[in-house]
């Protein structure tokens, strides 16, 4: 049996890198070229992105982030990824870059290597990573949502639950309108309005520093744009959403008291799923769904009715 050769490009430009990219069917926002260049700038990461192949031939890509310590030891992290061209790996190609990995960014080389992969969680994946030297970090586990929006925008919206498409419809009755933007003013509004919802409700996200540092860094293939609802010429909810190659992603959410009383965040989710359709993006990703911490939060995003994922967990070399 002929061998099978696992190796990495890390060479690529960024023209050349986001090509591969935007050819898998599915991405995320923490592999992109952006998300990269957003965390050195931020937080001091040092990105690496490469391609992975197999006999020459290209399997995915790959944003590493890299931290070092007095100039040796470090840490290589992989959040998400790779970011596969087909839809799944098969086994021993996957046996094979989990291999290839720890040789590339583990110990080998005085380098802590900490992956979540871009996997589902089922115990055939849990059973593979185990058998390749990888131990679980801890226990939680990215849970989310897609909508395909390859579907027609009445068919999406035929299968809406009907709780939410009745909300939906009501807020059309309410005569709630769309603002869309990539703008500044509308951005420094969302970051603001995002920071005082976390300060409210005492939670974490996104800093406004690295979101900032993202929208600076995004190019023709990474972007963001801002959804308001308005009343009376007045901005009562916002949103925003990136998109990312053939993938998109709720951001940040605010709704004020009278965008609750008029249902303005199911108009601008619908929105945006319609706003992604119409720039000829595949998929849209509901941003994360946590039903223990934000049982809320995530009955409102399952109100769209897509087809939920989980993702295996991180993972560190051993």
């Amino acid at each position: 049996m002929a061998t099978v050769r696992i190796s990495f490009r890390w060479d690529l430009d960024r023209v050349q890198w986001n090509r591969h990219f935007a050819a898998a069917p599915k991405s995320n926002l923490l592999q992109t070229w952006a998300y990269g260049t957003a965390k050195a700038a931020v937080e001091g990461w040092i990105p690496r992105r490469g391609i992975v192949l197999k006999d020459g031939v290209v399997l995915g890509t790959l944003v590493v982030l890299e931290k070092r310590w007095f100039g040796l030891f470090g840490l290589n992290r992989i959040n998400r990824g790779p970011i596969w061209v087909a839809a799944a790996p098969a086994d021993v190609d996957l046996d094979n870059v989990l291999d290839a990995l720890r040789r590339e960014l583990g110990l080998r080389h005085q380098r802590l290597l900490m992956i979540a992969p871009n996997l589902p969680a089922d115990k055939a994946i849990l059973s593979r990573l185990t058998a390749r030297g990888f131990r679980k970090r801890h226990a939680q586990r990215w849970n989310s949502m897609w909508i395909d929006l390859s579907v027609p925008a009445p068919k999406l919206r035929a299968r809406l639950k009907g709780k939410w498409r009745n909300q939906l419809s009501g807020a059309e009755r309410k005569g709630v309108s769309l603002h869309l933007s990539e703008g500044e003013a509308e951005f420094a509004w969302m970051l603001q309005r995002s920071v005082e919802l976390m300060t409210e409700r005492s939670f974490n996200g996104p800093s406004p520093a690295l979101l900032t540092a993202l929208r600076s860094a995004s190019d023709d293939t990474t972007g963001m744009v801002v959804l308001q609802a308005m009343l009376d010429q007045r901005p009562v909810a916002g949103i925003a959403v990136t998109w990312h190659g053939s993938s998109s992603t709720y951001l940040l959410g605010w709704n004020g008291a009278e965008g609750r009383k008029a249902n303005a965040n199911n108009f601008l989710l619908w929105h945006a799923v319609v706003e992604m359709q119409r720039r000829g993006i595949r998929w849209f990703d509901m941003g994360g769904i946590n039903e223990e911490k934000v049982p809320g939060i995530a009955d409102f995003k399952l109100g769209l009715n897509g087809d939920e994922y989980r993702l295996v967990g991180e993972y560190v070399s051993c």
